[in-house]
Order: structure tokens, then C-alpha cells, then sequence
């Protein structure tokens, strides 16, 4: 499977620090964590993002999405 960003918002007053080690146990490779807003940030199989759902304590799981924006010069209107 192809590996992809993910997003998780953790339930409430959950811990955060708690849950990422939760999803590190199901596949999850955490890659930053947000304790304030409840936020983690990781890398994964594209088939994780169902069965992170599943985990006790998980409000939401969603692909994060990139961009690029175009180089900068005189014919690219910014």
C-alpha cells in the first residue's frame, strides 16, 4: 500500500502524548504531535486510515492534503 499523511483529532481532554504511542502501536509512524488542539500529524499505509478510526479515543481521521504553489516571476500573477 502507499504510504500517505494523516491526520488525527483525539477526542476531548484525551492525552495526546497517550494516544499517539495508541496509534504508534497500530501502524501509525507519528511524526509530530499537538497536545493544545488535540492533533496529531503521521505517516502511514493509505489502509490505516479506516482502522485508526476504530481506536478508542480517535474523533477523526482524515488524508492530509498538500500544495504547491507556482515559482515566483514576472509573467505569474501572485
Amino acid at each position: 500500500m502507499a504510504k500517505v499523511d494523516l491526520l488525527v483529532t483525539v477526542e476531548g481532554q484525551r492525552q495526546v502524548d497517550e494516544m499517539a504511542k495508541s496509534l504508534q502501536n497500530k501502524g501509525l509512524e507519528v511524526r509530530k504531535t499537538y497536545p493544545r488542539s488535540g492533533t496529531i500529524i503521521g505517516t502511514g499505509d493509505s489502509s490505516l486510515l479506516e482502522s485508526l478510526k476504530g481506536v478508542e479515543g480517535v474523533e477523526a481521521v482524515r488524508q492530509e492534503k498538500s500544495y504547491q504553489l507556482p515559482p515566483v516571476d514576472d509573467k505569474t500573477p501572485q
